[in-house]
């Protein structure tokens, strides 16, 4: 019951993280940079771990030309995720 109850609360996390994400798609993709960084924080708390909502706010820093807080977003991006990353460079 327990671990039927703890799949189910993931499952909704992770929803939660993409209709977060979703909206902040398409806040970037109007051009509102700052509020696409809102909605891609409020799916990083839920899930810190996921680097592809780095990546998105660091994209979105640099728009904004916050060079600094891109960097950071990035470097964490890479950091969650370096052998992922490491194979794909492989590949080039």
């Amino acid at each position: 019951m327990l671990e039927s109850s703890n799949h189910s609360i993931y499952e909704k996390k992770s929803e939660i993280v993409k209709d977060y994400e979703e909206v902040g798609k398409s806040c970037e993709s109007s051009g509102d940079y700052k509020e696409a960084i809102k909605f891609y924080r409020k799916a990083v708390d839920i899930d810190p771990d996921n680097e592809l909502l780095w990546h998105y706010i660091g994209n979105c820093y640099l728009k904004l030309e916050k060079y600094e807080k891109a960097i950071n977003s990035l470097k964490l991006a890479i950091e969650i995720n370096k052998e992922e990353l490491y194979e794909c460079f492989k590949m080039i």
